[in-house]
C-alpha cells in the first residue's frame, strides 16, 4: 500500500513506530547510514533507483527507496537529485504515468509516482503536482484497452484521499457511495470474495486490494 512522509525526524519515526512497533529501533538507527550507502549505490544517473545489483529501474523501485529514505530521514539532497525529473519523465501525454519514461501508461502505476514526488519535496501543494493531478485515471488498468477491475479500486482509488490531502482540497474528489455500491453488488461473489468482474472467478490478489479500497471509501468518505 502507498505511504507518503512528508514530515521530520520525530514524525518519521513515530511512523514506524506504529508500522512496526516491535522493532529495534537502535538497531536500525545505528545501520541507517549503511542504508543509505547502499541506496546511493542503486542510484542511475537518470535520477532513478534499480531494484538490486544489475536489475531494472522503474517507478516501484524509485517509490520503495523514497519511502525508505524519508521513514529513516536519510532523503539527502545527494539522494533525491533528478528525482522528480525523471518521474515527471514518465507521465504520458494523457496525463497518466508508466513504469519508466516512454511507454504506456497504467492505472496501477499511478498509484506509485504521485506519493513518490511528494516524498521529494517538503512543499506537497507545488504547481508541479497540481498539473499531476489534472488526469488521476479511471478505474481501468489501460485506457481504452480494458474493462473495470475492482483492484483498481484501491490502486487508483487510493489516489483520490492523497489528493485531498496533499492539495488541501475539502471536496471529494470521486463518488464513494458509487464505488462501494460497485464492490458491495458487483465485485462481491455471493458466497465469498472478491473479483476481478463479473464472470471471473474469487482470488486472493483481487480479494486483498478491493478489500484496501473499500477501507478507503469507509474511511475518507463521510
Amino acid at each position: 500500500m502507498a505511504v507518503v512522509v512528508l514530515l521530520g525526524d520525530q514524525t518519521s519515526w513515530d511512523m514506524l513506530r506504529l508500522l512496526m512497533p516491535d522493532i529495534d529501533f537502535e538497531l536500525l538507527d545505528s545501520i541507517r547510514f549503511n542504508l543509505y550507502d547502499w541506496l546511493m549505490s542503486l542510484k542511475v544517473p537518470n535520477g532513478s533507483f534499480i531494484m538490486h545489483e544489475h536489475g531494472e529501474s522503474d517507478t516501484r523501485s524509485t517509490y520503495c527507496v523514497l519511502v525508505i529514505a524519508r521513514l529513516l530521514n536519510i532523503a539527502t539532497d545527494e539522494l533525491l537529485e533528478g528525482v522528480e525529473d525523471w518521474i515527471d519523465m514518465c507521465q504520458t501525454y494523457e496525463g497518466g504515468f508508466s513504469n519508466v519514461p516512454n511507454t504506456e501508461a497504467h492505472g496501477g502505476y499511478r498509484s506509485v509516482p504521485w506519493p513518490a514526488t511528494s516524498c521529494c519535496i517538503q512543499v506537497a501543494r507545488s504547481k508541479r503536482q497540481e498539473q499531476r493531478t489534472a488526469w488521476i485515471g479511471r478505474w481501468i488498468g489501460w485506457k481504452n484497452k480494458q474493462l473495470v477491475d475492482a483492484c483498481y479500486s484501491f490502486w487508483v482509488g487510493a489516489l483520490y484521499p492523497l489528493v485531498e490531502i496533499l492539495l488541501g482540497r475539502d471536496q471529494e474528489l470521486f463518488s464513494g457511495e458509487a464505488l462501494k455500491h460497485y464492490i458491495l453488488r458487483i465485485a462481491q461473489e455471493e458466497t465469498g470474495g472478491f473479483r476481478d468482474k463479473p464472470g471471473k472467478g474469487v482470488d486472493f490478489y483481487h480479494t486483498n486490494y478491493t478489500l484496501a479500497g473499500l477501507s478507503l471509501v469507509e474511511h475518507t468518505t463521510s
